[in-house]
């Protein structure tokens, strides 16, 4: 009859009696966040795992500099464009080499023609010289349009010479770099100019949200 007994007893759900235990040992704002950082390591992850490489369009990969007897400097222009820019978009970054294929050594500079930053064009004083034209009052020079490119905008755009002198047989490089991290520092700038980005893409499907024109000069040294 005992036996009996024992075994009429309700059985007990564990899975209810465990969940009854941490609702009386745990506080519900600590429930929450455990939620809260779940969602925020999920959604962090998420935009990490979307994250595609984004690289510079470059026209001239290698330039291999051969001087003429009658002619001492050679030049030529190189356009690095890319097609989409967003924040906290992975770093873009493409080079071209230049090598001194000449019998001397030779001087390594740059100047920035144009850019097209999306839709709105810049033109430097040496970029309206360049296409035969009277620099306009408000023209940046070539270093004062590095300087905007750099420091104008929530994205970077960066410019990079590995030297300026390059010896008979030397391999130089330039370079150009987009930063975008996905927080700049500022919500505000990031949130409007990612709206302009992405507007823009959607208005213009074939068209590179930046386009930076670049004149490479290398000078022979006599």
């Amino acid at each position: 009859m005992e036996e009996k007994k024992r075994n009429n007893k309700p059985k007990i759900n564990k899975f209810k009696f465990i969940l009854k235990i941490l609702f009386k040992k745990v506080k519900i704002w600590q429930l929450l966040l455990v939620v809260v950082l779940i969602t925020a390591n999920t959604l962090a992850w998420f935009i990490y795992a979307s994250e595609v490489s984004n690289d510079i369009n470059v026209h001239v990969r290698s330039w291999q500099i051969n001087f003429k007897t009658d002619d001492n400097q050679n030049v030529q222009y190189v356009q690095f464009d890319i097609d989409e820019v967003y924040p906290g978009m992975a770093d873009a970054y493409d080079s071209i080499n230049i090598i001194n294929d000449g019998e001397m050594a030779a001087s390594m500079e740059y100047k920035i023609m144009s850019a097209n930053i999306l839709g709105t064009e810049y033109v430097s004083v040496d970029g309206r010289l360049d296409r035969g034209q009277t620099p306009n009052e408000d023209d940046m020079t070539s270093d004062e349009l590095e300087d905007f490119l750099e420091s104008n905008y929530p994205f970077s755009i960066t410019f990079l010479t590995d030297r300026t002198n390059l010896g008979v047989g030397e391999t130089g490089s330039y370079s150009m770099e987009i930063t975008w991290p996905f927080e700049s520092g500022d919500d505000a700038t990031d949130t409007y100019w990612g709206n302009l980005a992405y507007s823009f893409q959607q208005a213009h499907p074939t068209q590179e949200c930046i386009v930076v024109n670049v004149k490479l000069i290398v000078t022979q040294n006599r």
